[in-house]
């Protein structure tokens, strides 16, 4: 492995990759296949799971900050206008392209096909093949065979480098522009879709225009954005259209000045819903195998928010599984009967007259929380240390939950100095999991106004994408094709579980609740004659 700095683009160039293929597979390969290189054009500051020595990682050989994953949306957003309304963003970005190629070109090779790690890169492919046309001596040139090597694929020669570049940077790459004489449109039969899958919905789209006739100020959009658990900022405003599609999924009615800790710092109520079902059959599993157990451990370590709420959906698992012992399998109970946990959770969460517990009882409140975690904790001590531990003393729970969930007050909070403070800090996130959990199932499409679990979330999310497509981005404006018909969106953020199937080396199919959720997707989408038959395009490297 060799490492470039060229023009501030870091570039990692694997070698000998070549040797382990045997010698009939390099004939039977072709002419091409010692002169030919593939460079991949990723992200910084985003991954899946941040390990030491990941190309991502930002403390990885030298300080760098490149293009993340909020910029690329940017310039993916403005499509072929990306130049002119975010140059500084899609330099950077040509500026890596032609590292990428100098590298290439340094190692020996003729030719270079460019992907990308993020789809948002494709949508902006045609203000970067400008771009790239109009930079002096390093400028790429139209292929002298042709200017496409495929459908919507640029195809550069570039004389300063001697080098074949073909940019073919993702999916979305297709569906870029939103005239359909240059999208994928016209490859299409009739009555067939394309659905693609995103891991943002709303990165796809920016601009006042998204306003469709809403004459919102910024200040009227703050306020209705208070405390949605991220950093709001100008340019995520303006996306009113679509951003208020999703706001009942992110308001927290509870977040006031009054409330124990500050809140606006944490995941908003719907990534919360989304951890919590994550582990919700997990927490079935390791009542059986402590080898799932151990599993649950490596996941609580690595995750960076949420630890509280996916701790929560092992509790509620476990409990809906209990919910019937006439010999029906536990998994499956648990999907279709946690959603029936309203009453438990209320109890847990809110006094009689809906206003959450205070802060003197929620201890006792959430109890039955504890009641269950404490076994498991033993459980896991037993198999760190090779021996039986039956009876955790307070201080040895708090060493092991302290590993499972770190601290779990806000950031710049004193960290807890002794178990009490700990435990309290725990209930009061577990309170907010379980207001969250009761507030998103108020959406308007969770038609069942059961917990938003298990099945019942299949059926709610299905529908919010269906929704999102058929009644909104059919009609806002947009610098590519989605128009929510023969190009849907559907949004993979809140799927549970999204991007750890790919982490572990599977496909994204193997992650049931993306298949599961996809299938009422589209059932919902051909019933009501929304779309027609279709494909699904994967937009992000973490499907």
């Amino acid at each position: 492995m060799e490492f470039f700095n060229i023009g501030g683009a870091k570039v990692f160039y694997y070698y000998g990759l070549d040797t382990v293929r045997s010698s009939d597979h390099v004939m039977g390969a072709g002419p091409h296949v010692r002169d030919t290189c593939i460079g991949v054009l990723m992200l910084d500051q985003y991954k899946i799971q941040e390990r030491p020595g990941d190309p991502s990682n930002p403390l990885t050989f030298w300080p760098y900050q490149g293009i993340t994953f909020a910029k690329c949306k940017l310039v993916g957003s403005a499509g072929s206008n990306a130049i002119r309304d975010y140059p500084l963003e899609t330099s950077a970005i040509c500026q890596a392209l032609l590292a990428l190629a100098e590298v290439a070109s340094r190692r020996g090779y003729r030719r270079l096909m460019i992907v990308g790690d993020c789809g948002y890169y494709a949508l902006s492919a045609e203000a970067l093949a400008k771009s790239l046309s109009c930079w002096g001596s390093q400028s790429w040139e139209p292929h002298p065979d042709g200017a496409f090597a495929s459908f919507r694929t640029p195809h550069f020669r570039s004389p300063s480098l001697d080098l074949d570049i073909i940019l073919s940077l993702g999916t979305t790459q297709l569906i870029s522009s939103p005239e359909p004489k240059t999208n994928l449109s016209t490859q299409l039969g009739d009555n067939t879709s394309v659905v693609y899958l995103t891991a943002d919905a709303r990165g796809w789209y920016h601009g006042e225009a998204l306003k469709r006739g809403k004459e919102n100020t910024f200040a009227d959009a703050r306020e209705q954005c208070y405390c949605y658990s991220y950093n709001i900022h100008l340019n995520f405003l303006i996306n009113l259209t679509v951003e208020l599609e999703y706001e009942p999924f992110l308001r927290r009615s509870w977040a006031t000045d009054q409330w124990h800790f500050n809140l606006c710092n944490e995941i908003s109520p719907i990534d919360i819903v989304t951890q919590v079902n994550r582990s919700l059959l997990h927490g079935v599993a390791i009542d059986y195998n402590d080898d799932d157990l151990m599993e649950v451990v490596e996941v609580l370590i690595e995750i960076a928010a949420g630890s509280t709420a996916y701790l929560v959906g092992l509790f509620l698992g476990h409990t809906a599984s209990q919910l019937e012992k006439s010999g029906d399998n536990p998994f499956e109970t648990a999907w279709f009967q946690s959603c029936k946990l309203t009453e438990l959770v209320k109890q847990m969460a809110e006094d009689d007259d809906g206003k959450p517990h205070s802060k003197d009882i929620i201890l006792d409140k959430v109890s039955p929380f504890f009641s269950y975690l404490k076994p498991k904790l033993e459980r896991i001590s037993s198999i760190i240390e090779g021996e039986e531990i039956e009876d955790l003393t307070e201080h040895e729970e708090f060493q092991v939950l302290s590993v499972l969930i770190g601290n779990p007050l806000p950031k710049g909070s004193r960290p807890p100095s002794n178990f009490k403070e700990f435990k309290l800090a725990v209930a009061l996130h577990i309170q907010d999991t379980f207001l969250s959990l009761l507030s998103v199932a108020k959406h308007p499409q969770n038609i069942t106004g059961l917990l938003p679990l298990g099945n019942n979330f299949v059926e709610l999310y299905a529908q919010f994408n269906a929704k999102l497509n058929h009644d909104v981005l059919s009609e806002v404006q947009r610098e590519h094709a989605i128009d929510g018909r023969i190009f849907p969106l559907f949004d993979c953020r809140y799927v549970p579980g999204f991007g750890f199937n790919v982490s572990k080396g599977h496909t994204v199919w193997t992650n049931a609740r993306i298949s599961s959720i996809l299938l009422r997707f589209s059932e919902i989408m051909q019933s009501e004659q929304w779309m027609g038959a279709a494909t699904f395009h994967l937009e992000c490297t973490e499907l």
